[in-house]
Parts: structure tokens; sequence; C-alpha cells
């Protein structure tokens, strides 16, 4: 799994490098590759965050002491989180799938054109983020812990910092882009894909699929 982390970040790394040098070709270059670099970089993101359900499951390194520290140090940053808050969230999440108590709930929404506009403008991950998903009980990450979240924006306000400071606009452009729609949008497809009702279910029941 190590291996596969660093896969990951090193996919990172070549979006923002060619994000990047695209923006010293000009305004319009730049501002392209920051669209396409969004993408990239929040499926980048979204594929790294993977490994903290992994994490939940003490999958990702031998012993669970050094499992936890890989995921903290190396994946919950990125959403403001650690692993023993994520875990506790997510093992309700198993207990009450599909249920009034569950605590992971964006496969209840429809994928209509008006979810995938609320996505694409951030405006999901605002009303998930601010608890407000639903009727039911939103997700939470954080564990009441508000330390691990302010950690987790000096880490990505001091990306931006240095990107700037770099003169890499583009590729600071393009952060902000994936962090606030795209890697919330493969993350909810994510769960849709893996919970989503079965023809002939309600709205509120769910399945779970293995691809």
């Amino acid at each position: 799994s190590c291996g596969d982390i660093v896969f990951g970040y090193a996919g990172l790394a070549v979006v923002l490098i060619a994000v990047a040098a695209a923006g010293g070709l000009g305004w319009i270059a730049g501002l392209a590759a920051a669209a396409f670099g969004a993408v990239g970089i929040g499926y980048a993101v979204a594929y790294l965050q993977l490994f903290i359900h992994e994490a939940a499951h003490y999958n990702i390194a031998p012993g669970r002491a050094a499992n936890d520290r890989m995921a903290n140090w190396l994946v919950c940053w990125q959403v403001g989180t650690r692993i023993e808050h994520y875990r506790r969230t997510h093992s309700e999440h198993h207990r009450h799938l599909g249920d009034a108590d569950d605590t992971e709930i964006s496969y209840t929404h429809r994928l209509t054109a008006r979810f995938l506009l609320e996505m694409v403008t951030g405006v999901h991950a605002l009303r998930v983020f601010t608890g407000r998903s639903g009727d039911r009980k939103p997700a939470k990450t954080s564990g009441g812990s508000v330390r691990p979240l302010v950690i987790g924006a000096l880490v990505h306000f001091a990306i931006l910092t240095a990107l700037v400071a770099l003169g890499a606009w583009a590729a600071a452009l393009a952060w902000l882009g994936s962090m606030g729609v795209f890697f919330p949008l493969f993350a909810t497809l994510r769960q849709l894909l893996e919970h989503r009702p079965a023809p002939g279910q309600t709205g509120e029941s769910a399945v779970t699929r293995l691809f």
C-alpha cells in the first residue's frame, strides 16, 4: 500500500509541474491548464483518499500503530481529520448502512443534472462540510476536534502560498479547483456507484457493490 500511495503522490506532482509549466506560456494556456489540472489533481486526491478507508480497517501497513501513523501523515491531512476519528464515523456507516443513522449518505442523492451541477459548483461539498447534507446524520470526519481541521487547512494554505511564491499561479488555481470541486465530485460519484439503491428500492435503501 505504501507504494500505491507514493504512486498517487507522483501523479499529483506530475500534474502540478505540467500545469505550472503551462502557466509560463501565458494567461490563456495557464487558465486552460488550470482547468484540466484541477480535474487531474482532484482525481489523484480522490485516489489517495481511498486509503483512508483501507487504513480504517488496518490494511495499509503491518501493525495498527504503523497503519495509523502512515494514514495520518500521508492522507488524512488532506481532509482535515485523523484516522481514529474517521474510523469511529466509518464504523457507524457499516453498522447503519441504508438506515437513518448512516454517517456517509451522499449515495442517497439521485444522479440528476441538478445534483451534478451542485457537485461541479461546490454546493454539495459545502453542504456536506457544514452538516446540511440532508435530513439524516451527516458524515463528520473530524470527530468533534478542530485541531486536525486547522492543521489540514494550514497545509493547504502553505501549498497555495508556495505555488504563488514560485510563480506557479496556474497550479495554485488548479489546486483550489481540485479541492473545491473535483475531489468532492469524484468522491461522491464513487459512493453513488458503490451504494446507490438497486432498481425498485427506495431512495433511502442501499447496497454494496465491489468494483
